[in-house]
């Protein structure tokens, strides 16, 4: 959605700041539209400040303060007489790619959601060594080394699975890691 105030135009996207940052970490590769010979035509990345769009792209520079919506805000000329013209000069082509890419996004965040999870619950906060060698002389730790060591390996075969399917997603064949 497309704001207008004055010489002020502000496009709203329907997903949040944080989310595109999610999307452009994780899945970068879903965040551009490519020609028939795989050279990128349109891209969305976010930023600081107030963003930027054109036909090539759109940065999210901001968000709005109650549901985090990414914004970019474009000054018009002020002496252009139809200012929704001039809007729609500038950011139609982007507002129509965006529209795609906003689409195929909500899947793919959604999984990526549930990624997160997966991953975070396989993440423990081990003690350190000193309070592990305390704890089992006093009879009050709670892990073993080996209970350690075997939760270590689940952990890791949840990263794994995790990092396969980041591989098979991201197109760009670049890991986060």
């Amino acid at each position: 959605m497309i704001w207008m105030m004055g010489a002020a135009a502000v496009l709203v996207s329907g997903i949040k700041q944080e989310d595109w940052k999610l999307a452009e970490k994780y899945a970068p590769g879903r965040l551009r539209i490519l020609d028939a010979a795989g050279n990128t035509v349109f891209r969305v990345s976010t930023g600081n400040g107030g963003g930027s769009v054109n036909s090539d792209g759109i940065c999210w520079g901001s968000y709005t303060s109650e549901e985090g919506c990414a914004t970019v805000t474009v000054l018009i000329d002020e002496e252009v007489e139809d200012k929704k013209a001039a809007v729609t000069d500038v950011m139609g082509s982007a507002l129509l790619n965006l529209m795609t890419i906003e689409e195929g996004l909500l899947p793919v965040l959604e999984e990526l959601r549930e990624n997160e999870k997966t991953v975070g619950s396989v993440i423990r906060l081990m003690p350190d060594s000193e309070r592990i060698r305390e704890g089992a002389a006093s009879g009050t730790q709670d892990w073993t080394f080996t209970e350690i060591y075997q939760k270590l390996r689940e952990a890791r075969k949840s990263l794994d699975s995790a990092i396969k399917w980041m591989e098979e997603t991201n197109p760009d064949g670049a890991v986060p890691f």
